[in-house]
Order: structure tokens, then C-alpha cells, then sequence
């Protein structure tokens, strides 16, 4: 009873550790390429987003924001987050968040439409 027990602890500790780190994998922000879908963006960071900053409709699209948080994998501390603004889910932009996403959508917007 006690070996099993043991086992079920050490189990139960292993896995604990590796979840709690899931947050803090290696994000890979240069296998993006503009034009990619919201789903080949997560594949190619190795991520899901870490928050949804906004989005924004247009007469023939619409602008969203998300935002990828990168961490010190050994610390867990935060180092940076990057913004990635999809016009009708391709990615056409990224880099770190600007003070006003609305604008940034706008501009999108824009130059998507001269």
C-alpha cells in the first residue's frame, strides 16, 4: 500500500510541475509570416494567446488584437508581449503593444483599403 502510495505522490508531484510551467514555453515569434490564419499563428508560436486586447469592424472586415506574452523560462518572470493585429483572420502585424490599439487598427484599415 505505502509503494503505491510513493508512486502515486511522485506521479502526482511530476505532473504538477510540468503544468505549472505550460505557461512559460518557448514562444517562437520567428516562424510567423503575414498572411498566416489565427491558427497557424498559435501553431507556429507553439502557443494559444495570453490575452485578447480588442477588435474592431469595418465595412468589409474586421481588425483583432492578440497579445503573446513571452517569459524567462527559468524565472517565470515576464520579459516582453507582443501585440498581433488579424484583418479578417490573416496576420498582418506584429511587435510590442502600442499605447492605442484602436489607432493601430485604424491604420491597418487603411492601408489595407487605398
Amino acid at each position: 500500500m505505502k509503494k503505491v502510495l510513493r508512486k502515486f505522490a511522485i506521479l502526482l508531484t511530476v505532473t504538477a510541475i510540468l503544468t505549472g510551467c505550460a505557461p512559460y514555453k518557448k514562444v517562437h515569434f520567428n516562424n510567423i509570416q503575414i498572411g498566416m490564419s489565427k491558427k497557424e499563428v498559435n501553431k507556429a508560436v507553439g502557443k494559444k494567446p495570453s490575452n485578447f486586447i480588442g477588435s474592431k469592424k469595418y465595412p468589409d472586415g474586421t481588425v483583432e488584437v492578440l497579445q503573446y506574452n513571452k517569459y524567462d523560462i527559468w524565472h517565470g518572470n515576464l520579459e516582453e508581449r507582443f501585440w498581433l493585429y488579424f484583418y479578417n483572420d490573416k496576420i498582418v502585424k506584429w511587435g510590442v503593444p502600442s499605447t492605442d490599439w484602436e489607432t493601430e487598427a485604424d491604420k491597418i484599415y487603411e492601408n489595407r483599403n487605398r
